[in-house]
């Protein structure tokens, strides 16, 4: 997409002609953009085109027709403005340009006499902005956005920040930003003392945070927690089981879990008396923990479960194995279910369907032909459609998309070679037609070992065929655009041409679900897309979908996705077996 460039200074930028602008008794009535453009067309001087092509942007920015968008619009809207025509992939010398026009739409605006009629509203915020305006990296955006609904402070909740955050979301800012500028304007908010002009907003959402870090703990309850982890991330620990091992972001959690516990005991048990491990995991404090968790902080079964990362670490453990730790057990037991119906409808809300998920990379690869963009900008976008077809194809864990290695065989995870002799590998029937041509013939495959996924057991296929074409493209054409200065040697990047982290994998796939599919999606919940379709088209095949999602038990997929699946579907089976 490309725009006409309006030098600064020129006759096209300045101020529109209003003298023949035709007036009656009193000037027009200004309410909305698409008011004043009727009014500048009713004048001798027609407006430029590019005046048009902004408020055409302008009303796509917003989401709604120049005959409901308000003028009120154009105050402050240059930084989102602008974030929106970036994500467009507009050239910086068009945004420029079309931020003029706004202003200049805003100027002409008031010159035929239009004034906001939200002043009221205004200085209701203003001491909001004027708090705002003391802290660094907050954002006016909230305070700019009730203004255009016309929102005051006293009518401002918890669902208008929400939809504020959204807002957002579509126009390109990240996630976690959105997250973090809401907490900052709930943070000013009480730090301000201005709590009682937002009545209806929960500037305390979740309380003071209880949780006392591994490094503020007192000794010896530091070094045993340090150590505990230690024993359970080593390559090799003396007393631990074979598959007892914790990746490092399974690690993050136990610590974590070990001081919300020992936050709980000091912040809000008020207790001083705990400094070491064997204290700290009693019955009594932990089933205090539970109940005050459940009742105060609302925490679900689900939640709560992770507490058996504790229990599976001390209980192996040279230095506790030998405490009674059975009540771990009962107290899981009597944990409240959470109610299934509410579980899925929680899941199902941050989903989309297949069908719209698929059609995805198809939209991000028909940008790839627009005469305006740059090779990488091409490159990019063909990175990005080979990313969201693959989970749509293989709906891998992030950690192995992220960390997928190009490469040779004995080293990498996706290669070109011959298949393996002595090893299973199941054959896809163009493979076998291919091997009768030609018994050396090479193909795609993917393997990861033991240590490199979560159920420690090894992955070994054939890439599907229909990932091959858009594959060969992508390494053939496109990814020695995208490299950085050191080639992490792994088939996705970041934007900086290196190894992905878990947040840029997360944003990655997130935002360009959100572009194109219209709501913000993150790379696990592909897995369970992809899973729900399948048992839509087969509906009992859960051994397939077990291995496709590489779960070690097929009593996981079960639990997971069995929920509908019960002794009707094996009456089912006997009458399409038996028939009438």
């Amino acid at each position: 997409m490309s725009a006409q460039s309006v030098a600064v200074g020129t006759q096209s930028a300045a101020a529109l002609p209003l003298s023949s602008v035709p007036f009656a008794d009193k000037p027009p009535r200004l309410d909305s953009i698409g008011d004043l453009l009727h009014t500048i067309s009713s004048s001798a001087t027609r407006p430029d085109s590019m005046l048009m092509t902004t408020a055409r942007h302008l009303a796509a920015f917003a989401g709604e027709p120049l005959e409901k968008l308000p003028i009120e619009t154009l105050i402050d809207i240059g930084p989102e403005f602008s974030l929106y025509l970036a994500q467009h992939r507009y050239a910086e010398n068009s945004i420029r340009t079309y931020r003029r026009y706004a202003q200049l739409l805003l100027r002409t605006a008031r010159e035929l006499g239009w004034q906001p009629d939200s002043q009221p509203i205004n200085d209701c915020w203003k001491p909001v902005l004027d708090a705002l305006a003391t802290v660094p990296d907050a954002t006016k955006g909230v305070v700019c956005y009730a203004v255009r609904q016309r929102i005051s402070p006293a009518e401002f909740s918890d669902a208008h920040l929400a939809a504020w955050g959204e807002w957002m979301k579509r126009r390109g800012r990240k996630h976690i930003t959105a997250r973090k500028l809401k907490s900052r304007f709930r943070k000013v908010v009480v730090d301000s003392g201005l709590e009682h002009l937002l009545p209806r907003l929960n500037c305390r959402p979740h309380g003071a945070d209880y949780k006392i870090n591994t490094d503020d703990m007192p000794e010896p309850l530091r070094t045993q927690v340090r150590s505990l982890l230690k024993w359970k991330t080593d390559r090799y620990s003396k007393g631990r089981p074979q598959h007892g091992r914790l990746r490092p972001v399974s690690a993050v959690q136990l610590e974590n879990w070990i001081g919300r516990l020992f936050g709980f005991v000091r912040n809000v048990a008020q207790r001083t008396d705990i400094s070491s491990l064997t204290y700290l995991l009693t019955e009594d404090i932990v089933t205090s923990f539970v109940e005050w968790a459940i009742n105060v902080r609302n925490l679900s079964r689900t939640s709560l479960m992770k507490l058996s990362l504790i229990y599976a670490a001390v209980r192996h453990h040279p230095d506790y194995k030998n405490m009674d730790w059975q009540w771990f057990h009962e107290l899981f037991s009597t944990l409240p279910d959470d109610p299934e119906s509410a579980r899925l409808e929680r899941k199902t809300s941050k989903m989309l369907p297949y069908d719209v998920v698929v059609s995805i990379p198809d939209r991000i690869q028909a940008e790839i032909s627009k005469k305006s963009l740059t090779d990488e900008q091409r490159a990019w976008l063909a990175h990005d459609a080979l990313s969201v077809r693959w989970l749509t194809v293989l709906p891998w864990r992030q950690r192995n998309i992220r960390e997928c290695r190009l490469g040779d065989p004995q080293t990498a995870n996706l290669f070109v070679a011959e298949l393996p002799t002595g090893q299973h590998v199941a054959r896809p029937k163009w493979v076998e037609d291919a091997l009768v041509k030609d018994p050396k013939a090479q193909f795609w495959q993917f393997y990861f070992r033991e240590s490199e996924t979560k159920t420690g057991q090894q992955v070994r296929a054939i890439v599907p065929r229909c990932l091959i074409n858009q594959l060969e493209e992508y390494l053939s054409t496109y990814r020695a655009a995208l490299v950085g200065k050191d080639d992490p040697g792994t088939l996705f990047l970041n934007r900086w041409g290196g190894r992905l982290t878990p947040q840029q994998a997360t944003e990655l796939i997130s935002q360009l679900v959100l572009k194109y599919g219209g709501r913000r999606v993150t790379p696990h919940l592909f897995r369970s897309i992809f899973a729900y379709k399948w048992l839509e088209v087969f509906p009992d095949d859960f051994l397939t979908l077990s291995k496709i999602l590489w779960h070690r038990d097929i009593n996981t997929t079960l639990r997971i996705y069995g929920g509908n699946f019960d002794e009707s579907n094996g009456a089912r089976r006997i009458d399409e077996w038996l028939g009438a």
